[in-house]
């Protein structure tokens, strides 16, 4: 169920290891930023699992996470959408499914892909004053475009906010209220919270089975609107969890 270990254990020697990192910086430890704001991930280290992804047809690999912003028609306010990216069978690109606490929608054209397992940017996340933020896995880093509400052309790979450290392949991001920027590690099971000036202040364990330790197993994750906290999955389980 989860991402090809070949992938995964290539990119956890990627950036430094985690024990290393947590040692010299106690970024484990959830410190303050620079700026004198505790992460927002400061004061969370409860995981609790909410709901299985597995829809009526067996479909797995949860992937894309979003919160319903309002209600209308089957989709109610504040619940998530999950995709699911493979089938029953656990083949890679071929799940046709989206729930919310059951399917919700099916049908979806597929067909069987290689390209599917091309890694590239994966996870975008815009901030409040119109900033696109990117994890750019294979480059270890997040990635902003910068001037984009007004851009009539490409800013290309655009400019490195942070790099190496604690991100090992970074997939899913998310931006939180506060501004930081959240994304979680393809290489390991790890959430790193880097704030828009490239400080990394938070690591945050979130899956740790497997070898190497939580490698291929986090995808999507969103901020609990008006709580402290962030919704994720876990492509290891086929779980919907909660970080408080």
């Amino acid at each position: 169920m989860k991402a090809p270990r070949r992938y995964a254990a290539g990119m956890a020697a990627v950036a430094t290891t985690a024990a290393g990192l947590l040692a010299a910086t106690g970024l484990g430890a959830g410190v303050a930023s620079a700026r004198g704001i505790p992460a927002f991930v400061g004061p969370l280290h409860h995981v609790t699992t909410l709901a299985s992804t597995v829809p009526a047809n067996g479909d797995v690999n949860p992937y894309g996470v979003a919160v319903i912003p309002r209600s209308t028609g089957h989709l109610r306010r504040d619940n998530i959408l999950v995709s699911n990216f493979n089938n029953k069978a656990n083949v890679q690109g071929t799940g046709t499914t989206i729930v919310q606490i059951t399917p919700i929608g099916s049908g979806f054209a597929e067909h069987l892909d290689p390209a599917a397992l091309v890694i590239g940017p994966t996870g975008v996340g815009l901030s409040r004053n119109g900033t696109p933020y990117v994890a750019d896995t294979v480059a270890n880093r997040i990635a902003a475009i910068p001037h984009a509400v007004f851009r009539v052309s490409s800013a290309g790979r655009g400019f490195t906010v942070s790099r190496g450290g604690a991100l090992n392949g970074p997939l899913g991001l998310v931006v939180a209220p506060g501004g930081d920027i959240r994304t979680v590690n393809s290489g390991n099971g790890n959430l790193v919270e880097v704030t828009p000036f490239g400080l990394q202040v938070a690591v945050r364990a979130l899956d740790v089975s497997g070898s190497p330790p939580g490698a291929g197993a986090l995808f999507g994750l969103a901020v609990k609107p008006n709580h402290r906290a962030v919704y994720f999955v876990d492509d290891a389980t086929n779980t919907f969890e909660l970080l408080h």
